[in-house]
């Protein structure tokens, strides 16, 4: 393993090494993860040709797991990922969304759930159970959906947090109807490396 020098001008590398490991209790058999990662203009890639900041996992097929007193449905899908970064202040931290999106036996795809975590801003090893939820459809929707596929789905991924470009006070989403969903675990080793006073 090789080892950098600290960079030269007083920023701050940090890399972030993460798995997305599972995935349990979404409506469908078959289903695959995309995450997308959102990083605040503090943040720079230290080799942007190497890094890819949208990817999905392989396709995963749910399993029913009993346990002494629980039974749920859970796909494993152990997909690793690694970015490395350089910032010169580590507030605010990048976010990571999460889609779920299913297949079916009809090669119909659906959105099941969306989610996102901020990154953390302390260094070491980090478990989060990142739980999901999808827009609610009307009646026409969620036929559509059924019997010919699709879903409603949102058009700016960032909406489940603080969207893109917000900067007032409150952030208002009374109205939004959504449905809850499955949910997403996902571990992290966050390493800084340079002064992070």
């Amino acid at each position: 393993m090789e080892f950098n020098h600290p960079p030269k001008d007083k920023r701050i590398r940090v890399s972030i090494s993460g798995n997305i490991l599972s995935g349990r209790d979404f409506d469908s058999e078959k289903y695959y993860i995309r995450y997308y990662l959102d990083m605040p203009s503090n943040f720079v890639f230290e080799d942007p040709m190497s890094q890819k900041l949208i990817t999905s996992t392989q396709m995963g097929t749910a399993v029913e797991i009993t346990k002494e007193y629980e039974s749920y449905y859970e796909a494993n899908f152990s997909f690793p990922f690694n970015f490395n970064c350089l910032c010169s202040n580590i507030t605010p931290m990048p976010k990571l969304f999460f889609q779920v999106t299913s297949k079916d036996f009809w090669d119909r795809y659906r959105v099941e759930g969306y989610g996102f975590i901020a990154l953390p801003s302390t260094p070491g090893y980090h478990n989060y159970t990142v739980n999901t939820w999808k827009p609610t459809g009307s009646i026409r929707n969620n036929l559509r959906s059924s019997f010919v596929g699709g879903s409603t789905e949102l058009r700016d991924l960032s909406y489940t947090a603080i969207p893109n470009g917000f900067e007032q006070h409150f952030l208002n989403k009374f109205g939004f109807a959504t449905d809850p969903s499955g949910s997403i675990s996902v571990c992290l080793n966050v390493i800084y490396h340079g002064d992070v006073n």
